[in-house]
């Protein structure tokens, strides 16, 4: 049996967006609810991409993936993998843009998604631009 998560909230570091889990934890839940016809396959949840957020309320990443998994491993268990390629569901909704999000389309946003770039290594190279510009006002 499968039980609603409680995932950790992240803050000043990558996490998931809260709305997007939210729908899918929705759509998960309600899988297992039913009368036993799976409402999501193994496949869906292998294809989920959720939108990142670095420095608003996120889910941890980790946690997300660690349940993601179990729900697979759950379904698979349960027989519904059989029915990948046989019984489609219908698809899930796009995921709001978020404010300041790169448009979809955009190569930033597919940065976004491809390479996940560390906060700590960001917020050093920052120190450091800011450590040699001080450096250089006071030397000239």
């Amino acid at each position: 049996m499968i039980d609603r998560p409680r995932f950790s909230t992240t803050r000043m570091r990558e996490g998931y967006e809260v709305a997007d889990v939210d729908a899918t934890v929705d759509r998960v839940m309600a899988s297992f609810e039913s009368d036993g016809t799976p409402g999501i396959t193994p496949a869906e949840i292998e294809q989920l991409r959720f939108t990142p957020v670095r420095l608003g309320a996120g889910y941890d990443m980790g946690e997300v993936d660690a349940w993601l998994d179990t729900v697979t491993a759950e379904l698979d268990r349960r027989g519904s993998g059989a029915a990948r390629t046989t019984t489609p569901s219908p698809p899930m909704a796009e995921p709001k843009p978020t404010a300041g999000a790169p448009a979809p389309s955009s190569p930033a946003a597919v940065q976004e998604v491809g390479g996940r770039i560390d906060l700590k290594v960001t917020a050093l190279a920052m120190i450091g631009v800011v450590a040699l510009v001080l450096v250089l006002a006071y030397v000239l």
